[in-house]
């Protein structure tokens, strides 16, 4: 970035809890694992788009666990992975595989296992022969955290999920008891 003929800088998650470290900035970009957040970092941020600032969010992993920082160079993780307070702040949680307890339908295997195909238009698939629907079996998937939550509690009349189309999903998780 130090070539490019604009303005930027560099902050860490513990910058965040300091409005002035984003005020004048019109994109925030997240390249990282930032997944432990501060809950005035978390204010912040919220600021920053209310505002009209852009976010560019390029890692799963992202705002889901609430800390604070007893002293600048330590770190204090509020709650347990299942717990409330991990709910409240991103409705997902892990024993439900992401999805969140929102998801009425849903059990704890649901989203593990399968990826399946639902744009190979997609430019990263370019020369790769792969269908609509076709499935990239990944069988012993213990963790679902990457997929970005999206509201989704249904499934069309396929079975493919129902997807707002502002997002660029290529591919979403299947059932674990369609794994051999």
């Amino acid at each position: 970035m130090d070539n490019r003929e604009f303005d930027h800088r560099v902050i860490s998650d513990f910058d965040m809890d300091d409005y002035s470290e984003l005020e004048g900035s019109r994109l925030l970009i997240f390249v990282g694992h930032n997944e432990y957040w501060t809950e005035e970092a978390r204010d912040n941020f919220d600021r920053f788009i209310a505002e009209g600032g852009s976010v560019l969010i390029l890692s799963g992993n992202f705002m889901y666990r609430q800390v604070e920082y007893p002293t600048h160079d330590s770190l204090k993780i509020l709650g347990y992975w299942d717990q409330d307070l991990v709910m409240e702040s991103t409705a997902m949680n892990y024993s439900w595989s992401g999805r969140g307890r929102s998801c009425s339908a849903c059990d704890s295997t649901v989203g593990f296992s399968d990826l399946k195909i639902v744009d190979p238009a997609a430019p990263y698939f370019d020369g790769v022969n792969i269908n609509w629907g076709d499935m990239i079996r990944i069988p012993y998937n213990s963790e679902f955290n990457e997929f970005p939550y999206l509201g989704l509690n249904d499934d069309d009349a396929t079975g493919f999920p129902i997807v707002d189309p502002e997002y660029a999903v290529v591919a979403c998780v299947s059932n674990l008891s369609e794994a051999p």
